[in-house]
Parts: structure tokens; sequence; C-alpha cells
């Protein structure tokens, strides 16, 4: 049995135990009311000769046990409704912690083939260089790979920077008049990837944004991620939508399960397992661009592209 059950385990013995000796006092204080009642009752019964008498001592020690029997039942359910709550938070913690464990392993693993992938692939084309006599077309293919995979390892470094940077609040966007479809057209040019994305502008837009640190990221890593799971093009649109500017970026390739929606801005999360996933990645690129979103005022909605695929829409504040 490993760690992690063995703990479930204790846990459960112990709120079992607790239970049972809430139950087992609880029991024992009623009874003792009970025999402490029908002692006083027989008290009175043997001592007091005037049947009025009786009847008010026996009413006022009757009320007495009600009063004793209704204080414990309050006080109890108080103590099981805050045990109760107690545990479910300890158990909704332990479930948290051990989803951010798995998380933050399957990064591990996967930060170490995203930085292996890449490297190997460049001191194989150096190698290629340096050991063979190779034209010049060639030279310049192989060239071409190595700058590639060397945007791929910036780009991964640049996110791991950037997810550590958000959370302890350490960066900053400096805002001015985009526009919006001039830097997309600018922007796709420098991203080598124009031959796989189309852009389409319904109607002209400028935006309040950081076009040198926010808007690239979360373009990036939004075609990015539109690429990786489709084989197709990557569509972006831009236009004005009851007054206010919008971006959409869809893809076509297999979607997102509503069950996994919730939950793709999480950092570190990625669906599936990471020793048996195909697709490559971080589980970081979606939680930069929500944390990015959040912080210059820009409303990221998920729906489905049809028949197939995912869409981001990007909504900026006016």
């Amino acid at each position: 049995m490993t760690k992690q059950p063995r703990t479930l385990l204790l846990f459960y013995v112990l709120v079992a135990y607790v239970a049972l000796q809430f139950i087992w006092w609880s029991y024992l204080l009623t009874s003792m009311s009970a025999e402490v009642m029908a002692q006083k009752k027989a008290i009175i019964e043997n001592t007091l000769i005037n049947e009025e008498e009786k009847r008010i001592a026996l009413k006022n020690i009757t009320k007495k046990h009600h009063n004793r029997i209704s204080m414990i039942v309050g006080e109890g359910s108080v103590f099981l409704g805050l045990l109760l709550f107690g545990i479910y938070r300890v158990k909704r913690s332990f479930e948290r912690e051990t989803e951010l464990a798995n998380q933050q392993k399957n990064f591990m693993l996967s930060v170490t083939h995203e930085l292996k992938t890449p490297l190997s692939a460049i001191k194989l084309n150096l190698q290629t260089l340096l050991k063979r006599k190779t034209d010049t077309e060639t030279q310049r293919i192989i060239l071409n790979r190595t700058n590639e995979e060397t945007d791929r390892l910036d780009h991964l470094i640049d996110n791991v920077l950037m997810a550590s940077r958000m959370e302890s609040s350490s960066v900053t966007f400096k805002k001015s008049k985009v526009d919006l479809a001039d830097f997309l057209n600018k922007f796709i040019s420098r991203y080598e990837v124009e031959e796989r994305v189309k852009i389409e502008i319904i109607e002209d837009a400028e935006i309040f944004g950081d076009d040198q640190l926010a808007l690239p990221l979360i373009f990036s890593n939004l075609i990015e991620n539109g690429l990786k799971y489709s084989d197709a093009l990557v569509t972006i649109r831009v236009g004005i939508d009851n007054q206010n500017v919008f971006a959409e970026i869809a893809d076509k390739g297999k979607g997102i399960p509503q069950s996994e929606k919730r939950k793709i801005f999480d950092r570190f999360y990625r669906m599936g397992d990471e020793e048996t996933r195909s697709n490559q990645g971080t589980g970081l690129g979606l939680f930069i661009v929500k944390s990015i979103a959040d912080k210059n005022n820009i409303q990221i909605t998920l729906k489905d592209n049809q028949p197939s695929g995912t869409i981001f829409r990007l909504t900026f504040a006016k």
C-alpha cells in the first residue's frame, strides 16, 4: 500500500473514532441525566406529603431535565456540524494537495522532456554540421531547424520564468494604444507560423494594452496550444461586439471535454497522464494566459468550435 492510501485510511479511522466517541458520550450524558431525574423523582415522592407541592416539584425537575436534554442535543448538533465541516475541509485540502503534488510531478516530467528534446535536436544538428560536408542549402535547412528548436527552448524558459513572476506579483505591464490587426500581422510574421495561422479582420480595432509583454505571451501560448492539438489552420478573428474589441483563436482539434474546461487554466494542469501523453507542453501556457488576462482586464472565455475544436475568445476592456 502506498503512502497516500495509508494516510487516507488513517484519516478515516480517526474520523470514525471521533464519531463513535461523540455518540458514546452523548449516550452517557443522556443516560446520566435520566438517572439523576429518576433519583430526584424518587426523593420527591418519598419526602413530600402535600400533593400540590409534589406536583410542582416534579414539574420543575421535569422541565430542567428537558432543558438539559435540549442543551445536550443543541451543543452536540453544533459540535457535530463543526466536526463534519472540519472533516470536509481537511479532506478537500488533502485532495487538493495530492492533486497539486501529482501536477508538480507531471510538470517536472514534462519540463525535463521539453528541455531535453530541443537540446538533443540542437546538438544533433551541430554535430552534423561539424562532422559532415554539406552544401549551402543543406546547411541552411539545418540551421533553420536549429533556430526553431532554440525558439522552442526560449519559449519554454519564458513560460517558466513568467509563471514564477506572476505568482510573486513581480511583473508589471506598460500599456499604450495598440492597433490589434497591425500587431497580430507583425507578430505572426515574427512567430514564423504564418503558413498555419490565418488572420481574419472583421473590423479594425484599437485597444489599450501591453504589446511588448502581455499580448505576445497571450497570443503565443494560445496559438501554440491550437497548433499543438490541430493539424488544420488556426484562425484568429478580430472584431467589435457590443462596442467591445474581441479576438478569437480557433482551432479544429479534438476539443476540450466539458469536465476538463474548469481546470485548464490551473497551474501545471494537463489532460491525461504525463507518462503516456504524446503532446508536448508543461501545463503553464494557459495558466499564464489567464493570469496575464486577469491583470490586464481582459476577459477570456472558452467555447466549442463546430464541428470540432476549441475557440478562446479574448474580450478587451474599453
